[in-house]
């Protein structure tokens, strides 16, 4: 069996339409996905809404996982804006933790098709998905 999955909503917060917010799954160091970007060929084929979007660690290194992009040198060692801002849904996640999400960001996403308790439906279903994969028994 692999080790507990945790959920985590973030409202979106920016000036075009889009869904209420974003899902993610935070697995832990032993989980066989911690440190693995979506865009690597090693990361499964996930069915989400829009796919996965984002893999990212908890707490900021030098540079995002997934891009390479520098992250501001004052943020680095924080943790990410998904844990400051958002709602974890099963308890407080580590800072060693690994995070998989997918937004609600997409052509025809709108805060009417796409309202928090969709996005919270979906961030369950995401959760289900990943520990289907792994936790062939359940």
């Amino acid at each position: 069996m692999t080790a507990k999955t945790k959920r985590l909503i973030a409202k979106t917060e920016h000036d075009y339409p889009s869904g209420w917010g974003c899902g993610y799954v935070a697995v832990p160091p032993e989980h066989p996905l911690h440190g693995i970007v979506y865009t690597d060929t090693r990361f499964p084929n996930i069915i989400v809404h829009g796919g996965v979007t984002f893999t990212e660690p908890c707490v900021y290194g030098d540079r995002t996982a997934t891009s390479g992009r520098e992250i501001v040198p004052r943020m680095v060692g924080k943790r990410c804006w998904q844990l400051r801002n958002g709602e974890p849904l099963d308890g407080e996640i580590p800072d060693d933790w690994w995070l998989i999400g997918f937004d609600t960001c997409h052509s025809n996403d709108t805060n009417l098709n796409w309202p928090k308790e969709r996005v919270i439906n979906e961030t369950a279903y995401l959760q289900k998905r990943i520990n289907n994969l792994f936790n062939k028994n359940e």
